[in-house]
């Protein structure tokens, strides 16, 4: 005789791992990144050394880790508070602002993009976009040259 096989019950979820989860502030978790769109747009990536593959590229790496490391230690309630010109402090800017297309951007016109500085004298720029309720920075672009927008005088 055959045995009768038994249906497969889904995982439960404990109580305690959904009361953890009502009351959790992605604002105040430490930040993480996505570069799932990142620009194609080669001017706005790493790409943009290629013709200077020299020791430009090689410090603005080490600047951009930098930076990476400085904001993956803090939650977002931290940077908030934090001036524009200190390393993990950002600005808001309108996607109209910006030199592209919001399209090549991988963002909606009325998004508000983040730009924080970094590398020598505040040189360079990470632009990215978070979600409401995420922890998430969604790395969208690089600018080494002060033409991805306008930057004031």
């Amino acid at each position: 005789m055959s045995k009768i096989k038994e249906k497969k019950q889904p995982p439960r979820v404990s109580s305690k791992a959904v009361a953890d989860n009502i009351g959790r502030n992605p604002e105040s978790e430490h930040i993480t990144f996505c570069f799932k769109y990142l620009t194609n747009n080669n001017k706005y990536t790493f790409n943009h050394f290629k013709k200077d593959q020299s020791r430009n590229e090689l410090k603005c790496r080490k600047n951009l880790d930098d930076l990476l490391s400085t904001l993956a230690q803090s939650s977002w309630l931290e940077i908030g508070k934090r001036d524009k010109t200190t390393i993990g402090g950002y600005e808001l800017l309108s996607v109209k602002s910006f030199s592209i297309p919001a399209q090549s951007l991988n963002v909606q016109n009325d998004e508000k993009l983040l730009s924080f500085r970094f590398g020598p004298a505040d040189s360079y720029r990470l632009v990215g976009s978070k979600k409401e309720r995420s922890s998430v920075l969604h790395v969208i672009a690089y600018d080494f040259d002060f033409t991805l927008y306008n930057h004031g005088s």
